[in-house]
């Protein structure tokens, strides 16, 4: 179970503000019977009986939040090259040799995580083994006596 808040505020006669816990949720025009709500789940014709508790409820068209956004731009693909550099930060690449901006970086993570976790794994294994070789160098070194 969970509390909600919910408030009408009368703007003028037959139009209402609604406000809710996360902010503004709607306007109402209308009187006692018949009215409409516009809101960011969509905009709705309502219908009652008042004094019964019998009402109707019609979507008519989507909200403001469908509404105010864009549609998406269509992204190009990046194509882009990694390179490991000594201090363990990798960098981004496009096709002319030039550093990708933040924004590309992102989009290139998020579209291409598996082949760059891959691409990181197989460079952590051939660090391990050059410093696996390091490591042992002292076996094949002859003694000084």
């Amino acid at each position: 179970m969970s509390f909600r808040f919910r408030r009408s505020i009368k703007i003028a006669p037959g139009i209402r503000l609604n406000v809710g816990k996360n902010g503004l949720t709607g306007l109402t025009i209308g009187t006692r019977g018949f009215s409409f709500t516009l809101g960011k789940e969509g905009t709705y014709a309502n219908v009652g009986l008042p004094g019964t508790g019998l009402s109707y409820r019609s979507k008519l068209g989507a909200g403001w939040s469908a509404v105010s956004r864009p549609d998406p731009i269509p992204q190009e693909e990046t194509e882009f090259s990694l390179t490991l550099e000594k201090d363990g930060t990798v960098s981004y690449w496009d096709t002319a040799e030039k550093p990708l901006t933040p924004t590309q970086i992102e989009r290139v993570q998020k579209e291409n995580r598996p082949s760059i976790e891959a691409w990181l794994h197989e460079q952590a294994q051939a660090y391990n083994a050059a410093s696996a070789a390091l490591l042992n160098l002292h076996h094949t070194t002859p003694c000084s006596r």
